[in-house]
């Protein structure tokens, strides 16, 4: 998992590996604070999924060799937006010695293409207050949505959708959010654009 974070839709590599003496096993799931399960996952060689809609990946058998290593792969949720995810990983050596970690997967919200080539021609205020303006500029017709995040990745539930025409434009994104600073993303026909904005 790359420092910068992960990026919707893309597959990521985890490796589990226990040492000591006695019988090893492991059981992983990718979720958020709700227990929802978080993106999908794949079981490496000497694992499985289990539960419902596989929401954890598991040892298919103990090994009870001096170091145990297990693979497996995480793909994550192909819609951008989802925010953070927590891997909650459980080892187990002869139980009842169970040891318990967990690791927080940051989404990257860094990606996109430049608002020009979005369509983008202005953000503003910026920063501002009650309203964040754009003015656009797109190549091709469509549904243009902006939507604006928490810097961990939560959405705070202020969007807008409406379908734009070709040429100039305008949106208005009307939010009543704290002060501080956050991340607008900007999906247009042309493609996806982030912005940090700072609400005062």
């Amino acid at each position: 998992m790359p420092a910068s974070g992960y990026l919707a839709g893309q597959t990521y590599n985890f490796t589990v590996t226990l040492s000591g003496t006695g019988r090893k096993g492991f059981q992983a799931s990718p979720q958020n604070q709700a227990g929802d399960q978080l993106g999908t996952l794949t079981a490496g060689t000497g694992n499985k999924l289990v539960g419902f809609n596989n929401k954890y990946v598991t040892h298919s058998a103990a090994q009870n060799t001096q170091t145990a290593t297990w693979n497996f792969q995480w793909t994550a949720p192909a819609v951008p937006g989802t925010g953070n995810v927590t891997m909650y990983i459980a080892g187990v050596i002869s139980q009842p010695n169970v040891r318990l970690s967990s690791l927080l997967l940051n989404e990257n919200f860094s990606v996109g293409i430049s608002e020009t080539q979005a369509g983008i021609s202005r953000i503003y205020p910026n920063p501002g207050s009650a309203s964040v303006y754009l003015d656009l500029d797109l190549n091709k017709p469509g549904v243009v949505k902006a939507e604006i995040y928490t810097l961990s990745g939560r959405y705070t539930g202020a969007g807008i959708e409406q379908t734009n025409g070709s040429g100039s434009s305008n949106l208005v994104l009307n939010h009543q959010l704290p002060q501080g600073t956050y991340i607008l993303r900007i999906y247009t026909p042309d493609g996806l654009a982030n912005r940090k904005i700072v609400v005062l």
